[in-house]
């Protein structure tokens, strides 16, 4: 795989690793389990995660959830190769910021575009006016000397036309888009009985309906080549009995309509925007490999609690 380009190493999640012959960045680290009151968990487990990821120069963080924002993590990772400069958008007000500063973090808010040799970051907040206000996207552009490459990590963005707009004024045409394709949260799996036919009838509907947010983000981007990532979790414990109701989809779902999809095996899978040829490819659906038909008895995941 050629090194004159920007190359992405996807590990887990919404965590992958860009890197240019300027700079390193690390991207929403998570790796600590039971996130979420006890419920967020990896499959499979990323083993090693500091040494898949290896040394980077910056780290950037998306915003304040715990599957983006994993503090613990990102202590150990420092213990390991020193404390790293984290970048993060320009929000007000910044929840993440005093969040990480409680943390005994020091965030370089990025208000501009951060240029290190010819690479370019540029952090595009999600602004809609609310305090809520906590999402934010990242643009990658280096120049080889002939030509510009540039990647976007849209992340789990909620996309509404006002910030496709933005990201298509900043990011039109991108060699890689990296972006949600699937969404959590309790609904629909804690709203009906699990015997009730309408909970498998809305899990189906959610997931439609974050597919066609991401149909959109990519018709709209037109992106060379497109990464369906984040979101990527199951539940355990007491809540592992949940987990095929949650209407969360696999991101191999995404390439059955998406031609230019890629997905990238976990902890290594990479790709350059010098050939956009990927090594280390996943096709398989994982909810196969954890729910088979048997699913339904919470003992076929191994962290279930009894109780």
């Amino acid at each position: 795989m050629s090194d004159h380009g920007i190359t992405i190493r996807y590990i887990y999640s919404a965590c992958i690793v860009t890197w240019t012959k300027d700079v390193r960045v690390l991207h929403d680290p998570w790796f600590t389990e039971g996130i979420y009151d006890g419920s967020w968990f990896h499959f499979p487990v990323v083993t090693d995660p500091v040494r898949s990821i290896g040394d980077v120069d910056m780290v950037y963080i998306s915003h304040v959830h715990p599957d983006h924002y994993d503090p613990d993590f990102l202590k150990k990772y420092f213990e390991i190769y020193g404390r790293k400069e984290i970048l993060i958008a320009d929000h007000q007000p910044n929840h993440l910021a005093s969040k990480m500063r409680a943390d005994g973090f020091k965030p370089a808010i990025l208000r501009e575009p951060l240029k290190v040799g010819t690479t370019t970051i540029k952090i595009i907040p999600h602004r809609t006016g609310s305090i809520s206000d906590i999402d934010s996207a990242v643009i990658i552009r280096y120049f080889d000397g002939v030509r510009e490459h540039m990647i976007a990590n849209a992340n789990d963005v909620i996309f509404d036309d006002p910030m496709i707009a933005l990201m298509k004024e900043h990011a039109y045409q991108p060699d890689i888009l990296l972006c949600g394709y699937t969404g959590a949260g309790p609904y629909p799996q804690t709203y009906f009985d699990i015997t009730d036919h309408r909970l498998q009838q809305e899990a189906e509907r959610k997931k439609h309906a974050f597919f066609a947010r991401y149909k959109s983000l990519v018709s709209a981007l037109q992106p060379k080549k497109s990464i369906p990532f984040a979101g990527k979790y199951v539940l355990g414990g007491k809540l592992s009995h949940l987990n095929p109701h949650r209407g969360v989809a696999d991101p191999v779902e995404i390439l059955g309509f998406d031609q230019n999809a890629i997905v990238l095996a976990d902890a290594g899978g990479k790709i350059s925007t010098s050939d956009l040829r990927p090594s280390d490819v996943r096709v398989e659906d994982t909810k196969k490999k954890i729910f088979p038909d048997e699913y339904r008895t919470s003992q076929t995941i191994p962290w279930t609690t009894s109780g």
